[in-house]
């Protein structure tokens, strides 16, 4: 049941159809250049689940150096990494696409003053451990140049701090994703992106600036460390966007069996019990869980991961810390 606020009947946030009329127009998609509207689960990233905007992506690069295992990009890109290698080929480089800004600026001056935000990105970070990410920051000011908003989602940690300035003047969001608590899983899984204390080093600083913050928790791999990581930092995070673990088999045999294992239904309701429903997007795909049969009756999702429950104790997210930026 959804109201006329834009939220379910418990309420939390859903994505809707924009309250304005899309700029440049859904019929205009297919001739820009860089920017595109997202479709599918990206869609709710995408779209402003507050102001029930429809928003645009821009992927600036090619490949992504940080190596994530549970990448869907490699998969659905045969057409430029093909072969069995194409996972390793797809994380072994980052290349700008040809153009771009001049490419980028073009599409800008069409939506010049609309209200859809612009999301950097989704088959790339704009952030990348170790590169030069100056791309970014020429991007964003073009973006200020003809007042489109911008969105960030990285796992990039303090490489993205220099660019505060524009966030900030700007009123624009920083997000990160964080869906680990313990940096050993975050070496597993994602093993060349930003250690955990550097990106939540990057969002408490974000947030001491005045920056707006959000965190997206998806894909979800160990149910335990993800509330872990909602109510640590729930102080200083403005908005959670929280999904589950998708097409896992098509990815690694071992996601598949990690997918159809976790309780879906008990993680989405501990999920609100940690985080209150102005402050939470649940994406549909978890959502759809949320009548399911519960295939362990009267069993959380904390028992599905017992085994963390020894290091209560210790958490790599926080370790590291500095005092707050604020200016």
């Amino acid at each position: 049941m959804i109201n006329t606020n834009g939220q379910r009947r418990n309420g939390t946030n859903v994505c809707y159809p924009s309250k304005h009329p899309p700029l440049p127009g859904k019929a205009e998609n297919k001739t820009m250049n860089i920017l595109y509207k997202p479709e599918g689960p990206a869609k709710e990233y995408a779209d402003d689940p507050i102001k029930r905007d429809e928003g645009w992506a821009a992927n600036l690069t090619k490949g992504c150096v940080h190596g994530c295992k549970y990448c869907y990009v490699p998969n659905s890109m045969a057409w430029k990494f093909k072969g069995a290698n194409r996972r390793e080929l797809f994380h072994s480089e980052r290349v700008a696409r040809k153009d771009v800004l001049r490419k980028l600026e073009l599409d800008l001056k069409r939506c010049n003053g609309m209200s859809e935000p612009v999301f950097f990105s989704f088959t790339t970070d704009p952030y990348q451990v170790g590169q030069d990410n100056a791309l970014t920051r020429e991007a964003l000011l073009l973006c200020e140049k003809y007042k489109v908003t911008a969105n960030i989602l990285t796992k990039g940690g303090m490489e993205a701090a220099d660019d505060f300035d524009i966030l900030k003047r700007n009123n624009w969001k920083f997000g990160t994703t964080i869906i680990f608590a313990y940096d050993e899983s975050r070496r597993e899984w994602e093993p060349n992106a930003s250690c955990l204390g550097d990106r939540d080093q990057a969002v408490y600083d974000a947030h001491g600036r005045g920056i707006y913050t959000w965190v997206s928790v998806e894909p979800v791999i160990d149910v335990y460390q993800a509330l872990r990581v909602m109510r640590e930092m729930a102080s200083y995070v403005d908005f959670w966007k929280v999904g589950k673990l998708n097409h896992g088999k098509q990815i690694s045999p071992e996601l598949g069996e990690i997918e159809a294992a976790i309780d879906w239904g008990s993680f989405l309701e501990e999920v609100e019990q940690s985080i209150p429903p102005e402050k939470l997007l649940i994406k549909h795909d978890l959502e759809a869980f949320r009548y399911a049969p519960r295939p362990w009756p009267n069993s959380s999702c904390r028992q599905l991961n017992a085994h963390r429950l020894s290091q209560v104790g210790r958490c790599d997210l926080w370790q590291v810390r500095k005092r707050s930026i604020v200016g």
